[in-house]
């Protein structure tokens, strides 16, 4: 039926017009228009490689975000902060960090605990301006992490739903998988939503049975806690879906059921968990007559063709492997001149036609739209004197093409999309080793080559992950192709997208094709952009940190402090910025630069230094809502190595290579490059001084203090009169206290009042200075009856002060502070007979190796005490935005 499709198609070649870039198009307000939608909404895609996709707890998690234009793949997008999140199976954020773009490229990573429970995590990648779109823009990936214990224990879960979904009970059995016998847990509990645990009674023939209770459960899931022979184990288990089921969608070619004419018909079927479901079945009407009978072809995706008749209801009979059979209802056949586009590949060329109604004429004012990540690439009415359009594949971008016909008024008909494989837009990537193969703790020399489809090098920036093949396998689900060019364009979970970039499935690309026909387009809303309902940004890109509130006055602290000043201190760098607010009495402190874990103090006084003032600071961070991604099924052989079988081997391997505890200790005790250790004067204040009367912290401590207000009252030269502070003053052998007025406090340089001492802890101290005399002239009138300037020791913790209102400490989310990938050295004669075995799963990580303009990127490591073969996967940007993968081998 195909080949002679294509004969006619030949046959009408003079009635064929052939597609062209825009040149002098007629129709340049479409062109406007689109223009004006990038321009108010350029788009931001990330992707995110990562080291592995399987981890021990105790391992970290290195991976690097490439964040680019969503229109050209360029990595000089503005957003300067990139969000990752780890989420565990009942959807709860487990760590989050916040990763600063360093130079021009983004890297880091996240610690996992050593007791962090076992199960299917979800790794999240987005940035703040994405927070405004949907969450599907953000760039997402499953992994699993298990522990030495996930090998030999197992606890076998069956779940019973009754009548109402908060009606759960549960039944656990446990066995040693080494030996497939049962065994007696010393203790069992469940946790429920406030992390609180509840004891399980366990029965004599060591079953437990228990109702569940409704916040034990959450995200279809539980979190359960065992004691076996002294270990502890923490595992989260899904409660699967009781019920059994399937669901099927059709999408008729180009969005309409025509009558009168031969309809190209998708499906899709998915299943209870979410995921592909293969089936099988028939067409039929409602008279009995088969249109046609069909079988899905890959992940639930199939197609068929029907010839419906008007006024006649047409339904299918689906039946999946379990026998299981249902019937839906196709779309309703129209024949109000409706029509659709229908399109075909033929070698390099598209061919795209107008699908109609029989009867049916074409208006005279339609016209084409093809566009691919909102570059306008054609635009022109339709011919209707002509049968087709035809399209050389070099005038597309790769990625997803959309064909729109759209009336006079632009208003959408039809719709079709297409991919692209244009490899002029894909780097090619060679990579070569300095010896054929290598024995342990060799130096591995690595030479990449990156170059254009005509072997000409591009620069650019990649980044390497090498693996030990004995421990797992690459990550064969996504890559950097599938992420940019196909997944960020289409709506919808998609299975395993890195299996239509594959070149070993000669039908990959006819699949693609039943996934271009039911999967839909997100990026833009074409038909508002045709109206002129252009779409703006929610949230403003984050080019630095900020700090934002608002002061309110009054007798009630209810009213905008109008111009009150404002103060942010770093507690732990002795940096300060002042401001005033606005007329509503509201603060921002921008573009500011802080790293993780900051102590930030923000204060406010009245213009007449009042204390009554009552701050608010705004939260620094809103985690925005998401739904976990269906957890993969082993039985699929197109799922990432997060679902298959190699992560069972995985813990194998890890528990069979000996004391995983001392791996992970040694792990641990890694220490890499970090900042820059501030001096230890640095948080001094400026008029500190060797002429103040000084009291350190040798003998701070010797003084045992219970308090701050008990420390300076033990101080010589300071008196304590209720919660009130001043300085002593020695005159003609007699004691003076002046309680006339308080002296000036300065605790790291900001200023505070007596009643805030308490929130300090006397252990943090590491120096108290007492300034009198006319020194105190240089810090001003404040300082009238002397000064106290107090210094705390370097990261140093304090109380958070409850109940005063001018002051509010925050702790918010800075950027990560980077350190490398520790990768051991032996060069010399010592370190290669160093006896510690080196057992390392991931055996190099570079997330940011530079490829110069020749398009070499040189690299070297050691290799580890494993004979096993490595894999290596590179991904990465060339700067005019081509995007780079390739997977190899190192023999060993």
């Amino acid at each position: 039926m195909r080949c002679r499709f294509f004969l006619f198609c030949f046959c009408l070649f003079s009635q064929i017009t052939f597609g062209k870039p825009i040149i002098n198009n007629p129709v340049d307000s479409v062109r406007q228009y689109f223009n004006i939608q990038l321009s108010l909404f350029p788009q931001e895609k990330i992707y995110t490689q990562t080291d592995r996709s399987a981890y021990m707890a105790g391992d970290t998690i290195w991976f690097r975000p490439y964040l680019v234009d969503a229109q050209t793949h360029l990595t000089e997008t503005r957003s300067n902060y990139v969000y990752a999140e780890l989420i565990n199976p009942l959807n709860e954020i487990t760590s989050r960090v916040k990763i600063w773009k360093d130079s021009i490229a983004f890297s880091g990573y996240i610690p996992l605990a050593s007791d962090l429970p076992v199960g299917n995590y979800q790794l999240r990648f987005y940035t703040q301006y994405m927070m405004g779109m949907d969450e599907s823009y953000f760039f997402k990936r499953s992994i699993r992490i298990g522990n030495y214990l996930t090998d030999r224990y197992h606890c076998d879960a069956s779940f019973k739903i009754g009548s109402s979904p908060k009606d759960v009970s549960a039944e656990f059995r446990f066995r040693d998988k080494n030996v497939s016998t049962p065994v007696k847990p010393d203790k069992v509990s469940l946790y429920n939503a406030q992390g609180k645990s509840n004891d399980l009674l366990i029965g004599r023939d060591n079953i437990i049975q228990t109702k569940l209770k409704p916040d034990q459960i959450r995200n279809d899931g539980i979190l359960l806690e065992y004691n076996l022979n002294g270990a502890v184990q923490k595992e989260f288990i899904n409660i699967p879906k009781q019920k059994v089921d399937f669901d099927v969608s059709f999408f008729p070619e180009g969005g309409n059921l025509l009558a009168g004419a031969v309809n190209r018909v998708a499906f899709k079927a998915i299943n209870s968990s979410g995921l592909s479901e293969d089936i099988s079945g028939y067409v039929i009407t409602s008279v009995g007559d088969t249109l046609a009978d069909f079988s899905s072809q890959h992940l639930g995706m199939g197609s068929f063709a029907i010839l419906p008749e008007i006024n006649k209801t047409i339904f299918v009979v689906c039946k999946n492997a379990l026998n299981q059979q249902k019937r839906f209802y196709l779309p309703a056949v129209t024949v109000d001149n409706k029509m659709s586009l229908r399109t075909d590949w033929w070698k390099d060329k598209l061919y795209v036609s107008v699908n109609k109604s029989s009867g049916t004429d074409l208006p005279d004012n339609l016209s084409l739209i093809v566009h691919c990540r909102g570059m306008l690439i054609y635009t022109e009415k339709w011919d209707k004197r002509k049968e087709m359009v035809l399209f050389d594949r070099k005038i597309f971008p790769a990625g997803v093409i959309q064909l729109l016909l759209v009336d006079e008024n632009n208003h959408p008909i039809s719709e079709r999309l297409v991919f692209n494989t244009n490899m002029n837009d894909l780097a090619k990537v060679a990579f070569s080793t300095n010896k054929p193969s290598y024995t342990k703790r060799e130096n591995v020399r690595v030479e990449i080559l990156v170059t254009d489809n005509n072997n000409k090098p591009l620069e650019g920036r990649v980044s390497v992950s090498v693996t030990d093949d004995g421990d797992i396998k690459p990550d064969n689900c996504m890559n950097i192709f599938s992420s940019l060019l196909l997944t960020s364009e289409l709506k919808g979970y998609i299975e395993s997208p890195a299996y239509y970039f594959t070149d070993k499935d000669p039908n990959a690309l006819k699949n693609l094709d039943l996934l271009m026909m039911t999967q839909g387009w997100r990026r833009y809303n074409v038909e508002k952009i045709l109206k002129k309902d252009f779409e703006s940004p929610k949230c403003p890109v984050e080019l630095g940190q900020q700090i934002s509130g608002s002061v309110k006055s009054g007798f009630s602290l209810n009213k905008p402090a109008d111009n009150y000043p404002v103060t942010l201190l770093a507690i732990d760098y002795g940096k300060m910025m002042e401001m005033q607010t606005d007329h509503n009495g509201r603060f921002v402190f921008s573009n500011l630069i802080f790293p993780e874990n900051t102590r930030l103090l923000v204060q406010s006084k009245s213009p007449k230094g009042s204390s009554h003032v009552k701050v608010s600071v705004d939260s620094t961070y809103c985690s925005p809502s998401g739904d976990l991604l269906p957890i993969l099924s082993k039985r699929n052989p197109n799922a990432s190595n997060t679902a298959n079988n190699s992560d069972d081997e995985y813990f194998a391997m890890m528990s069979k290579k000996g004391n995983m505890r001392q791996k992970i200790h040694l792990l641990e005790q890694v220490v890499v490059t970090a900042s820059a250790q501030a001096d230890d004067n640095d948080t001094k204040h400026w008029a500190s001084s060797g002429f103040n009367q000084t009291v350190t912290s040798e003998q701070i401590e010797k003084m045992h203090p219970t308090s701050m207000l008990n420390l300076l009252m033990m101080t010589p030269g300071l008196t304590v009169s209720g919660e009130n502070v001043y300085i002593t003053r020695y005159q003609s052998g007699k004691i003076h206290s002046e309680e006339s007025s308080a002296p000036l406090i300065l605790v790291d340089g900001f200023e505070i009042t007596s009643d805030m001492l308490d929130t300090y802890m006397p252990e943090d101290v590491e120096e108290i200075e007492i300034v009198k005399g006319a020194q105190t002239t240089i810090l001003g009138p404040s300082a009238i009856s002397g000064a106290i300037l107090i210094t705390m020791k370097k990261g140093a913790k304090h109380s958070r002060p409850l109940d005063i209102d001018n002051v509010k400490f925050i702790t918010p989310l800075g950027y990560q502070v980077t350190k490398e990938f520790y990768s051991p050295c032996y060069e010399t004669e010592e370190q290669q007979k160093q006896r510690t075995i080196d057992t390392r799963t991931t055996v190099y990580w570079n997330p940011d190796v530079s490829i110069s303009s020749d398009g070499k990127g040189l690299l070297n490591f050691y290799s580890s005490d494993s004979s096993s073969d490595y894999s290596v996967v590179i991904e990465g940007i060339t700067s005019d935005g081509k995007l780079v993968y390739g997977k190899f081998k190192i023999r060993r």
